[in-house]
C-alpha cells in the first residue's frame, strides 16, 4: 500500500520503526521499546479490536490505548486529545531526534558485529560540553521534563529556573551534544552542580533515552563532573539521587559507577577514557 497508495498522506519515511507480521502484537510492542530504549508506560496502542486491547493489557497492565472507532476522524479527535499527545510546533530538536533515532538501527547493527572498542571508534563519536551556555536554556528545561528513565533526583527546572541557576556563581550546568558519523544527537545530557564549600554536589543529571546504550554512557557522566570539580577546585562529589517509578536505568548506573557517591561526599577519582572519542569544551 505504502508503495502504490502515492495519495496516502501517511508515507514510510514518518514511520521511525515499524515491524508488521501475523505475531502476536505484544512481541512487536516488546521490539518497539527496546529499539527506542522507552518504558511501556510511553507507548499508547491504539486497535479497533477490544479484544486484541485486553491481550496487550494482559501483557502490559501499564500500556496507554485507544479503542480505534468505525468513524476515522473520530479516531482522530481522540487522538487529538488524548493527554501528552498534543504538540504546538515542531522544533529543530525534533527533527534531530527522529533521524538520530532511525540511525541507532545501524549504531545497533554494528554493536552486535563489532568488539565494544571497534564498535566506539568505529562511530566516530564527538562529544561537546557546554558550560552554563544561555542558549541551551529552553532545550535543558525541556530535556529536565521529558526526561524519566536517567534522572537522578527529579528536578523538573523550568526554563526561568534553569536561567537563575546559571546566573548564581554557586552553581554550574553542564549540557552535552552528542555526535557521531551517523547523526547528530543534539543535546542529550545535562548536569547540575553547586558548590557546597566543602565538596561538590551534583543536584541533578538527567541524559535521554537516545543516548544511552551506545557504550559511553560513563564519558556522558563522568567527564561533566571533573569538569565541575576543577570549576570550584574540588575533590569530594556527593550525587543527589531519589528513587523513583521509572529512573531504574539511572539506579543501575549509579550503582554500577558512582555507589560511593550516593547521598554521601566522597573523594572522586575515575578514569575517563578519551582515546576512543572527541572531546570539545564550550565555556
Amino acid at each position: 500500500m505504502f508503495k502504490i497508495r502515492k495519495d496516502f498522506p501517511l508515507q514510510l519515511q514518518h514511520i521511525t520503526k515499524y515491524y508488521i507480521s501475523w505475531e502476536e502484537k505484544s512481541k512487536a510492542i516488546n521490539e518497539i521499546i527496546r529499539f527506542l530504549n522507552i518504558g511501556i508506560d510511553s507507548v499508547l496502542f491504539i486497535d479497533d479490536n477490544m479484544g486484541e486491547i485486553i491481550l496487550m493489557l494482559n501483557i502490559y497492565p501499564n500500556i496507554k490505548y485507544i479503542l480505534a472507532k468505525n468513524e476515522a476522524n473520530t479516531t482522530l479527535n481522540i487522538l487529538k486529545n488524548y493527554p501528552g499527545m498534543l504538540k504546538l510546533s515542531i522544533k529543530d530538536e525534533d527533527k534531530i531526534r527522529f533521524k538520530d533515532t532511525q540511525a541507532n538501527e545501524q549504531r545497533q547493527f554494528l554493536q552486535k558485529t563489532l568488539s565494544k572498542e571497534d564498535y566506539i571508534k568505529s562511530l566516530d563519536i564527538k562529544l561537546t560540553y557546554s558550560i552554563n551556555n544561555r542558549n541551551q536554556i529552553q532545550r535543558i528545561a525541556e530535556l529536565a521534563n521529558k526526561t524519566n528513565q536517567f534522572i537522578c533526583s527529579y528536578k523538573r527546572y523550568s526554563e526561568a529556573e534553569v536561567k537563575a541557576i546559571m546566573d548564581d556563581k554557586d552553581y554550574i550546568i553542564i549540557a552535552t551534544k552528542l555526535e557521531d558519523k551517523l547523526s547528530s544527537s543534539g543535546i542529550i545530557g545535562v548536569c547540575v552542580f553547586k558548590d557546597k564549600k566543602e565538596y561538590l554536589e551534583m543536584e541533578e543529571c538527567f541524559i535521554s533515552c537516545r543516548a544511552l546504550g551506545r557504550g559511553i554512557d560513563d564519558s556522558i557522566v563522568f567527564y561533566p563532573i571533573q569538569l565541575a570539580l576543577n570549576k570550584f577546585n574540588h575533590s569530594e562529589l556527593k550525587i543527589n539521587f531519589i528513587k523513583g517509578e521509572r529512573n531504574k536505568p539511572a539506579e543501575n548506573f549509579l550503582t554500577e559507577h558512582l555507589a560511593d557517591f550516593i547521598n554521601i561526599n566522597a573523594k572522586f577519582n575515575k578514569n575517563i577514557n578519551q582515546d576512543l572519542i572527541s572531546i570539545i569544551i564550550e565555556e
